[in-house]
Parts: structure tokens; sequence; C-alpha cells
């Protein structure tokens, strides 16, 4: 679950605005929200997910992390996220019997990571 106060021109902002102007970008905080919102008001699914372990120094976790859910409708979502900047990678997720695989593919890196997209 989360939440967050204020969307725009604030700290941790969804939307960043040009003061004076007719400019706008999304933060990757929006685009995370963007890609959860699905699940609100649906019901969580269980799931087995496997996947490779990422490292960075000392620290490791799960390459990819996955929620699931079935709206109202009795759509089944699947959110997946994948934390290694560098690699694609096969993953196979198991979903109440329904088996599906899939690549998830690093996004091309055309900025550092943090940094907002411009529209």
């Amino acid at each position: 679950m989360a939440n967050i106060a204020q969307t725009i021109n604030v700290l941790q902002a969804m939307i960043l605005t040009e003061d004076g102007g007719d400019r706008m970008l999304l933060t990757p905080t929006y685009h995370v929200f963007e890609m959860y919102k699905v699940h609100q008001d649906a019901t969580l699914l269980p799931l087995d997910l496997q996947t490779d372990d990422y490292s960075f120094g000392n620290e490791t976790m799960p390459a990819v992390s996955a929620t699931a859910s079935r709206n109202g409708h009795g759509q089944i979502h699947l959110s997946l996220s994948n934390v290694d900047p560098h690699a694609g990678r096969t993953v196979t997720c198991t979903l109440r019997g329904i088996s599906a695989t899939g690549v998830i593919r690093a996004r091309p890196h055309r900025r550092r990571a943090g940094c907002p997209q411009h529209l």
C-alpha cells in the first residue's frame, strides 16, 4: 500500500511543472504509481516467482519482484519490476495454476538512474 500527500511541485512529487511556463515532466514516482494503479480495489492473488538474484556491492536481492491481482471484472493483472539496470531476463511465474513465461527487457539508458523523464 502506498500513499502520497501532494502530487505536484513538492519533494517526491509525481509531476513537476515550470513556474510560469507550460512545461511539465513526469517523475519516476509517477511511473511507479501508474504501473501499480491496476491493483487498486482488486483482490491479491498469491504467486510463485522464480528469478535470478541481483547483487550490488554486498547486497543481494531477487532481480524481479511481482504483484498479481484480480479486479471486479475478473481481469488478472501482473506487474513485474526488474531491479537489474543492465540485463534483460527471462522469468517464470505461476499464478494459481496458470503458468506463463515472458522476457523482461532492460530499459535503454538515456539518462542516469533517478532522473525524471521530460515531456
